[in-house]
């Protein structure tokens, strides 16, 4: 999985949860609610799904948020604190595929958007499974391949062109992960049952093409060649952005839909 430095960890809560991540949360809860009990957030990032379950449960529920980034974790203690709930969220680092936690240890296991950047996805939905009881419950979000994130593509293919050092392969890896029968195929050989997909449409909109492109850069491993790019160069990369996307521009900025897989399955 890549790694953000504190800043692009910060413009990642600030720019990316609110339009991608939030919403994609509230998805996954309306198949698999929160609930009382141990509740762990694999690849938890600046702990959107965490946080929420500890506002919605309160002290009915001992939430875990576990990643490997440790400054998406520092912002996820930030926003626990702001938000009153530093005592019910504990925030670990570690690796996905290597849980620091006992058999059996929690009711209900989320996993938004984490998955496609495990080198080893097989053995993180092992450890899932490792870690819920009996008859506890997963959900999980997996966006949808490259062909259904073209203003994504577009990123990539400008980075690579003006910014190089191969940051294009940055934007494709969330897209990357497994799709339909094979997703549902890596939980199924973990001992998971009743494991069901469901497709997702969630709408985003960013203020223009240009702004788009701004905080994609901000808020990945691309944010320091960015910031570093000459005016020309930051311009031009403008102008290619609003070339390639005034397909999805309207009178308000720019919109187009994310698609994920949204999975739930139970411990057998």
């Amino acid at each position: 999985m890549f790694q953000l430095d504190r800043d692009a960890a910060k413009a990642y809560q600030r720019y990316l949860v609110p339009p991608f991540f939030a919403p994609c949360a509230e998805r996954l809860f309306g198949l698999v609610p929160p609930r009382r009990g141990r509740v762990l957030d694999v690849a938890c990032g600046t702990g959107v799904v965490a946080l929420a379950v500890a506002r919605r449960s309160g002290a009915d529920a001992r939430v875990t948020g576990v990643d490997s980034n440790e400054a998406m974790l520092a912002v996820a203690r930030l926003l626990a604190g702001h938000a009153g709930t530093a005592a019910s969220v504990e925030w670990v680092r570690a690796s996905a595929e290597r849980l620091p936690f006992a058999d059996r240890a929690f009711d209900l296991v989320y996993c938004q958007q984490g998955l496609q950047f495990l080198a080893d996805a097989a053995a993180g939905v092992a450890q899932m499974r490792r870690v819920l009881r009996p008859g506890g419950r997963a959900g999980v979000a997996v966006w949808r391949g490259p062909e259904h994130h073209v203003p994504f593509h577009e990123i990539a293919a400008i980075w690579d062109e003006y910014l190089g050092h191969g940051l294009g392969a940055v934007l494709r890896v969330p897209f990357s992960g497994p799709q339909g029968s094979a997703l549902r195929a890596l939980f199924q050989s973990a001992g998971f049952t009743d494991v069901r997909l469901r497709i997702a449409i969630i709408p985003v909109r960013f203020a223009s093409p240009e702004a788009f492109l701004h905080e994609e850069s901000l808020a990945t491993p691309a944010r320091a060649a960015y910031t570093a790019a000459e005016r020309f160069t930051v311009e031009a990369m403008r102008e290619r952005i609003r070339q390639r996307l005034t397909w999805a521009v309207d009178d308000e900025g720019v919109t187009f839909p994310m698609q994920t897989w949204l999975l739930t399955a139970t411990a057998a």
